[in-house]
């Protein structure tokens, strides 16, 4: 099946011309036309089948007449001068017309036997038989139709012979999931909503503070928002800005280069009006027992079980209400037993049980996670997970590791405390645990990639800037980090070696306050 067309696919437009104009027809309009046309070429067919026909039995009663009073024909064919007048005076004394005259001339001597005559009747008397048979044919269009039938079923009587290629063993359906490759792949989306997946071996380790390479094709306002890294034959729910959640595979996505920028994702989602795509979670199975939750830009926070989203809908559902303004920006998987971490773009952290979050059917209100100065806004949430650290990544492209005992526990609804300090006109991308084993993917705002390594990112305190990651041409921003496990760096070049520690020392255009 992969390797040969025993399956094909292609497109039909069906145009035709009807009455002398280009017109798409369906299929019930292609058999009206097919129909109309068979009993056009059977009308005029018939037509002059019986023209024929009528012209050769009138021969055929001049030969006959001539046979009949052959001694008087001899006389006066041997009477004349020339052809010519042997065939007028035919005509005049046998009171035949001009075509049964030259028939009766160029008329063979063998014709006068018995056996021969009886020919010439068993003709005439087939030809009648035919001349009547098309005029009851042509008397009425029902006749017609009728005769188109009995052509197609003669036609099937001839050539539907049996099936030569025999078929043996169990017939199994095949999926397109089963001719798909199930591979783990970097997905891609950016702000205005276009999305692919390219090869996760695609970029190279480089070492931190390095200029990365080019990882998507932007167009103009335009920047890259997620990156994540998926298995092929995942589900991909797919949550907006307005708290609804769609369903799409990782191999419906189109895959792309480094340098495309991909295909927009309203032409695999049937999204609403000003809706855009925020959060997207690539899920294997749907469990009762493992929980979906939910973040509003606001601090809105409600807890969700995930087998209520394991049905999908191409028109999408409701996942959860939104007050009005609110909007969604991070959705996370938690088993129901976690301690988590809200980070704001101001560089505010609060700590707290996610069993203080109510689990809700989907469809609800959430509760206020976090309190926030007001022109603040939600960035991430994260889970605490022993062995690793917070690792905070800000749109400079600087970043620390932090270990979570420095974050103290305060309850759900409070403003926490703080988190990096940073520089003027700069703010948090995300904050999310990582490990010392593990990498990390930065994008940045012109399609920039870099890949390095988290331990070779400092352990530093709560209210240090962190160092430089990633450097920045003028104008540029982070805007996507993703991380990688152990086993998805599998297979990749981690030949290159480290960048010198980037350590730039305190903020010295002040930074915000606490």
């Amino acid at each position: 099946y992969k390797h040969t067309a025993l399956e094909s696919t292609f497109g039909i437009i069906n145009y035709a011309i009807v009455d002398r104009q280009p017109k798409i027809l369906g299929l019930i309009g292609l058999i009206e036309q097919f129909v109309r046309h068979r009993i056009s070429v059977i009308t005029r067919r018939s037509e002059f089948d019986k023209r024929k026909a009528e012209e050769r039995v009138h021969i055929l009663h001049g030969l006959l007449h001539a046979i009949d009073n052959i001694d008087a024909v001899i006389a006066t064919i041997r009477a004349a001068q020339t052809a010519d007048e042997a065939k007028d005076a035919l005509i005049a004394k046998f009171s035949l017309d001009e075509a049964q005259a030259g028939a009766i001339l160029q008329m063979q001597l063998r014709r006068l036997a018995a056996l021969e005559k009886q020919k010439l009747i068993d003709e005439r008397d087939q030809l009648e038989a035919e001349i009547r048979r098309l005029v009851e044919l042509l008397s009425s269009e029902a006749n017609i139709r009728a005769e188109i039938s009995r052509e197609l079923q003669e036609v099937r009587d001839t050539y539907a012979d049996k099936r030569r290629t025999r078929i043996t063993g169990d017939i199994q359906e095949i999926v397109r999931e089963d001719l798909i490759p199930n591979k783990q792949v970097l997905v891609c989306l950016t702000h205005q909503n276009y999305v692919k997946h390219m090869d996760v071996d695609a970029y190279r380790v480089q070492g931190r503070g390095g200029r990365g390479v080019m990882g998507i094709s932007i167009k103009d306002g335009d920047y890259v928002e997620q990156v994540f890294v998926a298995n092929t034959h995942d589900h991909l729910l797919c949550f907006t800005s307005t708290g609804r959640a769609y369903w799409l595979r990782v191999f419906d996505i189109p895959e792309g280069s480094r340098q495309s920028k991909g295909k927009a994702i309203v032409n695999l989602l049937d999204l609403r009006n000003e809706e855009r795509v925020t959060a997207v979670i690539p899920v294997q199975e749907f469990s009762s027992d493992r929980y979906f939750l939910f973040l509003t830009e606001r601090g809105m926070i409600i807890k969700i079980p995930q087998d209520e989203f394991a049905r999908p809908r191409s028109t999408g559902v409701n996942a959860i209400s939104l007050r009005e303004g609110d909007n969604l920006v991070h959705v996370m998987v938690s088993d129901g037993s976690q301690e988590i971490i809200i980070t704001t773009r101001y560089g505010q952290s609060l700590r707290f049980h996610e069993e203080q979050i109510p689990l809700r059917h989907r469809n609800a209100l959430g509760v206020i996670g976090m309190r926030m100065k007001d022109d603040d806004v939600v960035t991430s949430m994260t889970v605490i997970e022993e062995g690793k650290h917070l690792l905070t990544i800000t749109s400079s492209g600087y970043g620390k590791r932090t270990n979570f005992d420095e974050y103290r526990g305060h309850g759900r609804g409070t403003m926490g405390v703080r988190n990096i300090k940073l520089k003027r006109n700069d703010g948090i991308v995300t904050a999310f645990s990582a490990g010392p084993d593990e990498e990390i993917i930065l994008m940045s705002a012109e399609g920039i990639v870099i890949r390095t390594y988290v331990d070779k990112i400092p352990i530093q305190g709560r209210s240090t800037q962190g160092v430089r990651i990633m450097r920045l041409a003028s104008g540029d921003r982070v805007v996507g980090v993703t991380s990688l496990s152990p086993d998805e760096q599998k297979g990749l070049d981690d030949d290159i070696p480290q960048a010198e520690i980037i350590d730039e020392g305190p903020d010295e255009n002040g930074s915000l306050e606490e």
